[in-house]
């Protein structure tokens, strides 16, 4: 059996393409308008996510650094500055002295001066008689400017890693919250 081309199948009338033709152009027209606009409101997106990325990177926070007092060859202590900034500092806040509300205190100070809390929670158990800080990446100098920050010295650092926390700094506020910077308003 043969088949026909399209030319012999049947002819086609004038009027036919011609009702054809400017709907598809019509169409066209439209998807064009429609793909200018899009992208043109994708252009504004990106310039407005480049720009809270350069904002949130800025460092308008001043304190956005810490001074961390270290022994030197001498044996005395002297204040040094540590180039951490503070936004880059994960943390996680746990209530260990049974007090309501001392863990979201705590967050709500550290957040005022820049810091990035992503949990609050109680600890473990509610007898921690002193606070600590627990450097959980192996990073103590994230983990002295937490404790510098809320006036726990030192002694008060503790290094445990858990990379599976997916943070830097779990910061434990015991029942010597009364001396520690957020609560005397310092």
């Amino acid at each position: 059996m043969l088949r026909k081309s399209r030319s012999e199948e049947e002819p086609s009338t004038g009027s036919e393409k011609s009702s054809k033709t400017p709907v598809l152009h019509e169409r066209s027209s439209t998807d064009k308008m429609l793909n200018i606009l899009i992208g043109g409101l994708s252009l504004i997106v990106l310039a407005l996510v480049i720009s809270l990325i350069v904002r949130l990177n800025s460092g308008s926070n001043p304190d956005s650094s810490a001074q961390v007092s270290a022994p030197d060859d001498a044996g005395n202590q002297i204040e040094q500055p540590v180039q951490v900034r503070n936004k880059s500092i994960r943390v996680e806040v746990l209530n260990g002295a049974g007090v309501p509300r001392l863990a979201s205190k705590m967050a709500d100070y550290l957040r005022s001066k820049g810091f990035d809390v992503v949990k609050t929670d109680n600890a473990p158990h509610d007898n921690f008689k002193k606070s600590v800080v627990q450097d959980r990446i192996g990073d103590i100098e994230k983990a002295r400017v937490i404790a510098s920050a809320v006036g726990i010295g030192d002694d008060g650092i503790l290094q445990q890693k858990n990379p599976q926390l997916y943070l830097d700094v779990t910061l434990i506020v015991g029942q010597d919250y009364k001396t520690l910077s957020f609560w005397s308003g310092k």
